[in-house]
């Protein structure tokens, strides 16, 4: 891998290592210091969002006949996103607790990830 940019192949995949998406966020309270995983973020931000449509949503709708409040139907698809995101989590740590059982011979040859 080239030292710089500007020296690089073009199609060669370059990590910077000092990108946000490879960081995690620290917090220092006080005396304790607090790490936020980028799925602590995304279930913060689920558990802020349905906080929000709960005080601000007050209107129903009518569902197959039935009044059924916004913000009870907007819940619904934040605990479903929620419940993707927790799958995704455990399927990456499973597959990180996967590569690090295996020999060294056998981590060069991972599949690539489906991104999904």
């Amino acid at each position: 891998m080239a030292a710089d940019c500007k020296s690089a192949a073009p199609c060669e995949l370059r990590r910077f290592e000092s990108s946000p998406v490879h960081q995690d966020i620290a917090f220092t309270l006080s005396v304790k210091e607090f790490r936020l995983s980028r799925f602590s973020i995304a279930i913060l931000a689920y558990v802020v969002l349905g906080v929000l449509a709960v005080t601000t949503l007050d209107q129903a709708v009518s569902v197959a006949g039935r009044q059924v409040p916004l913000s009870v139907i907007t819940l619904v698809v934040l605990g479903l996103f929620a419940f993707r995101t927790w799958l995704h989590h455990k399927r990456e740590l499973l597959e990180r607790t996967e590569l690090s059982e295996r020999e060294p011979d056998e981590k060069a040859v991972v599949a690539p990830r489906r991104s999904a």
